[in-house]
């Protein structure tokens, strides 16, 4: 009877707890995080990849956060980046991307996931002056697992260009951004002394506190329902497994001569 309850108790648990997955807010919705389109101003702007030629190099970090009780799952990251209309398309060599967190000012804090990437996409944003054109560059093929918590994410190409600068991170000041508009950005370059310094620092002349990047993938946030079901289907199981416990140590007693 009891091995008949106990059994029963696990169907239930498990019942449960397929409820719990169906009924979470699973979101396939494929951009968990995007900071918003370009400002229009390019001396905001500031110098985002490793142009081979020149030795030039810069990477802009923009924080993003991920909701208490939420997990992504990235499976691609993207930054839009003004290019001088004089650089080819053929020029990029690979993108590169880096996830932190805990960064400060002079600290790179710790790297979470990154890499240098071929497996990468360009396309325009339709933004276009007398001297740049907005690109999206987007490095694809990822499958990187973020808890809750503060980051902050890198993208930018690598190419091949002329003597200076040719790619520069879009600013922004949050329009058409999807989810909470983040101002909160760093700068490393070795190549302007630059060491994960706030872009909201004086040294950094005239640049924006947020720029235009954004995370693909799918996220996960259990409903407060979802969450009760489960403490049920344990509580259930519990009760269940105790009392098998309660029976076998009678039985055992029982059987003493």
């Amino acid at each position: 009877m009891l091995n008949s309850r106990l059994r029963f108790g696990r169907c239930c648990v498990a019942i449960i707890f397929g409820i719990c997955l169906f009924g979470s807010d699973l979101r396939a919705d494929p951009v968990l995080f995007y900071n918003g389109d370009f400002s229009g101003n390019a001396n905001d702007s500031l110098v985002n990849g490793q142009n081979t030629s020149s030795g030039i190099s810069g990477l802009v970090y923009n924080e993003f956060k991920v909701a208490s009780g939420a997990v992504w799952t990235v499976s691609a990251v993207y930054s839009n980046d003004l290019v001088r209309n004089s650089l080819s398309s053929s020029a990029y060599a690979n993108v590169v991307w880096d996830i932190r967190t805990g960064m400060s000012a002079g600290n790179a804090g710790t790297e979470v996931a990154g890499a240098t990437t071929v497996a990468f996409t360009t396309a325009p944003t339709g933004y276009q002056d007398a001297q740049f054109t907005e690109s999206t560059f987007t490095a694809t093929g990822l499958h990187v697992v973020l808890n809750s918590g503060t980051y902050y994410l890198a993208v930018a190409p690598t190419y091949a260009g002329s003597g200076m600068s040719d790619v520069f991170a879009s600013a922004t000041t949050g329009t058409s951004a999807l989810g909470t508009f983040d101002n909160r950005s760093f700068w490393n370059s070795t190549f302007f002394g630059a060491t994960y310094t706030p872009t909201s620092d004086p040294s950094v002349n005239g640049a924006a506190t947020g720029f235009s990047l954004g995370l693909i993938g799918t996220q996960v946030v259990p409903e407060p329902s979802s969450l009760l079901l489960l403490a049920l289907g344990a509580s259930i199981l519990g009760r269940a497994g105790y009392s098998y416990q309660r029976k076998r140590r009678a039985d055992t007693t029982d059987d003493r001569p």
